[in-house]
C-alpha cells in the first residue's frame, strides 16, 4: 500500500476545499475561535469558483462570462519544500535501525542550480524511532539559471516512528514553520516572485502502520492553520481548522482512494469565510480518476455551493449553486501537480 499515495490525495483533497493552506487575517482551531460566516449568494458563489481555481494547481474554471487557470504559487511551494520535507523525514526514519537508539542528526543538502544552489540543513535527534529535527533553508535553489525556486525559511519537523524488527513502523509526521514561514523565490522569463506558505500544526497520522489505511484505521491529516501568500497576485488564501481522512477502498488489487472532508474553514480574500465538507467522500480509482462524492460549501445562510464530479470531463466537478450551473472546474491535472511520488 503506497503511504506517498494517501498523502498526496489527502493534500489534494485539501487543496480542492478551495486551496492548501491559511493565515489570512490571523484565525485559530475550531475550540477557541468563533467564525463568522459569509452568506453566499450566485455572485460570491461564482467568485468562491473562480478564486478556487486561480488558487489550485492544475486546476481550471469555465463559465458562460469566464475562463481562468491556476498560479504556480502553491505547486511550486508544494514540490520544492513541502515534498522535500516528507520524502527526506519518512526515508530518514525508515532506515534507522531498531538498535538505533539516540543519535544526533546534522546534515546539509545542496541545491541544484548551477549558479549559488544554496543549501539546507537537518538538524537534530533520531531517538527510539522519533526524529526531531528542524529545517534550515538557505538560498536553497532547485532549477537552473533561466528557471528556477528558491527556499528561505525554518520548519520544526517531528517524525514519529515504533520500533520493531525491520526498523520504526511510521506513526505520525509533524510539521509547523516560523513566524515568516517558508519563502518561494520563483525566478523565470515572466519575472521574479516570492511565494510565502505558513503551516501551523500540520499532522499527517499514517492509519493501520505499515498495512494501509483502512475505513476503520484511516489515515488522516489535520492542521490549525495553513495559508499561501501568492507572489504574482498580493492574494492570501487561507484555512483552518482542517480535519480529513484517506483510506483504501475495499479491493484487494486495485484499490481506491477514499476521501473524506469531515471540516476546513477557508477564509476567501474577496468572499469571506465559507466551511467545507464532504457530502459523501471523493473516491479516486487506481488509474487516478475521479469516480464520485461531493464538495459542499456553506456560508451563514445556509446556501450551498455543491461540487460534484461531472459526467463529460474526467477529474472535473460540475459547480452548482441553488439548483443551478456555475460552471465546469476542471482538475484534470491537480492529482499529478500534488501526489507524491
Amino acid at each position: 500500500m503506497n503511504k506517498k499515495l494517501l498523502i498526496g490525495m489527502g493534500l489534494a483533497s485539501t487543496a480542492l476545499a478551495f486551496t492548501i493552506f491559511s493565515g489570512c487575517g490571523g484565525g485559530g482551531s475550531s475550540s477557541s475561535t468563533t467564525t463568522q460566516l459569509a452568506e453566499l449568494t450566485s455572485a460570491s458563489a461564482e467568485t468562491l469558483a473562480i478564486n478556487a481555481a486561480e488558487a489550485l494547481p492544475g486546476c481550471s474554471f469555465v463559465s458562460d462570462s469566464v475562463v481562468t487557470s491556476a498560479s504556480p504559487a502553491f505547486a511550486l511551494i508544494y514540490q520544492s519544500a513541502i515534498k522535500e520535507i516528507v520524502d527526506d523525514s519518512e526515508s530518514s526514519v525508515s532506515t534507522k535501525s531498531v538498535t538505533v537508539r539516540v543519535t544526533t542528526i546534522d546534515e546539509s543538502t545542496a541545491g541544484t542550480c548551477p549558479t549559488d544552489p544554496g543549501y539546507y540543513t537537518k538538524v537534530g535527534t533520531h531517538d527510539n524511532g522519533v526524529d526531531d529535527v528542524v529545517y534550515t533553508f538557505v538560498n536553497y535553489c532547485l532549477g537552473d539559471d533561466v528557471d528556477s525556486v528558491t527556499l528561505n525559511g525554518v520548519a520544526d519537523v517531528k517524525n514519529v516512528g515504533e520500533p520493531s524488527d525491520l526498523g520504526p513502523i511510521p506513526q505520525y509526521v509533524e510539521l509547523s514553520t516560523g513566524t515568516d514561514g517558508l519563502q518561494a523565490t520563483e525566478k523565470s522569463a515572466e519575472g521574479s516572485f516570492t511565494h510565502v506558505a505558513k503551516l501551523d500544526d500540520f499532522v499527517y497520522t499514517y492509519g493501520n502502520g505499515d498495512d494501509g489505511a483502512t475505513v476503520d484505521q484511516p489515515s488522516t491529516m489535520t492542521a490549525d492553520l495553513l495559508s499561501v501568500k501568492d507572489g504574482r497576485s498580493g492574494e492570501t488564501f487561507s484555512v483552518s481548522n482542517v480535519d480529513i481522512s484517506t483510506y483504501y477502498g475495499d479491493t484487494s488489487d486495485t484499490p481506491d482512494v477514499v476521501i473524506d472532508i469531515d471540516s476546513v474553514t477557508y477564509a476567501d480574500p474577496d468572499t469571506g469565510t465559507v466551511t467545507v465538507s464532504t457530502g459523501t467522500p471523493i473516491v479516486v480509482n487506481d488509474a487516478g480518476v475521479m469516480i464520485n462524492g461531493t464538495i459542499e460549501v456553506t456560508g451563514s445562510n445556509d446556501a450551498a455551493l455543491i461540487m460534484e464530479p461531472s459526467s463529460t470531463v474526467e477529474n472535473s466537478f460540475d459547480v452548482m449553486f441553488d439548483g443551478e450551473s456555475l460552471g465546469v472546474m476542471d482538475c484534470s491535472n491537480l492529482t499529478t501537480d500534488i501526489v507524491l511520488e
